[in-house]
């Protein structure tokens, strides 16, 4: 019941921002299968990365980690793919530590693995230092 509806409104449901925050909040709690689910919900109700409400690309790094940490590596490959291509490797950088952070924070795997090798080559990230 906090903070009340009577004072702030009630939460919007199926924006952006609520999409969004929603996934921070399940990211900070380590709830990595709600990450998941919310980036799935978001994404079906429309959401990509190529619109004005849900453009910045720092925004779906939660979602990349998401997929990542539940196993769907093909979801996170995919949508790494899609920022990139969309913001013209302005977030290539962001995008190869936060992949260097998921090769040392997920069970080794060869899927993980040939995810990571396909877009530290195609991203032009630094090696993984060991």
């Amino acid at each position: 019941n906090y903070p009340p509806v009577e004072v702030i409104g009630p939460e919007p449901a199926g924006e952006w921002c609520a999409y969004y925050q929603k996934a921070e909040l399940a990211r900070q709690n380590h709830d990595w299968q709600k990450v998941s689910e919310i980036a799935g919900t978001a994404i079906q109700e429309g959401y990509d990365p190529s619109l004005s409400e849900s453009i910045i690309p720092h925004e779906w790094l939660v979602f990349i980690e998401g997929y990542a940490h539940t196993g769907a590596w093909e979801r996170a490959h995919k949508l790494t793919q899609r920022i990139s291509q969309l913001s013209y490797s302005k977030a290539d950088v962001i995008l190869c530590d936060l992949w260097k952070d998921i090769a040392m924070d997920t069970p080794p795997s060869q899927e993980r693995d040939e995810v990571y090798a396909d877009i530290s080559s195609s991203l032009k990230c630094d090696p993984l230092e060991k």
